[in-house]
């Protein structure tokens, strides 16, 4: 095998020299340049999309959720209404108001106050007054 440094026909230049030719170097260093300078374009894109894309699921996903309070906050003023517009419950809290003592209606107050939390409706079913003090807990006895 022969090893010798031979001119190229077209352009006088040798593989060898080719190689370490500043010209090349400066090419490769330039193309180099150019494509990190576009990857790093591209993460810093990829970064403020993607970070606008979950800014708007968050914002969306709160939107839903404030309606889902407000629709439950309503669904229990309703709950409230209904209830306090029963004249059988509203008999037996003004009875049982008028004689705390009284077992029968405290019995009937707690049993319904107990099926709506059994049914799941409430986690915790409480009768208070107007100043927010518990009367009766389907739980236990008010503090």
């Amino acid at each position: 095998m022969n090893l010798k440094k031979t001119k190229n026909a077209g352009n006088g230049d040798t593989p060898a020299s080719l190689v370490s030719s500043p010209r090349w170097v400066l090419w490769f260093c330039f193309v180099a340049a150019v494509l990190l300078a576009a990857g790093v374009f591209y993460y810093h894109s990829e970064i403020g999309h993607i970070q606008q894309v979950k800014a708007s699921e968050l914002s969306g996903i709160g939107e839903m959720k404030v309606e889902q309070i407000v629709r439950w906050r309503q669904e229990r003023n309703d709950d409230a209404r209904r209830i306090a517009a029963s004249s059988i419950i509203s008999k037996h809290v003004a009875e049982w108001l008028s004689d705390p003592n009284g077992l029968a209606n405290k019995e009937n107050l707690i049993g319904r106050l107990r099926m709506d939390q059994d049914l799941g409706i409430y986690f915790q079913a409480l009768l208070v007054n107007a100043d927010k003090k518990i009367l009766l807990s389907a739980t236990s006895e008010p503090a």
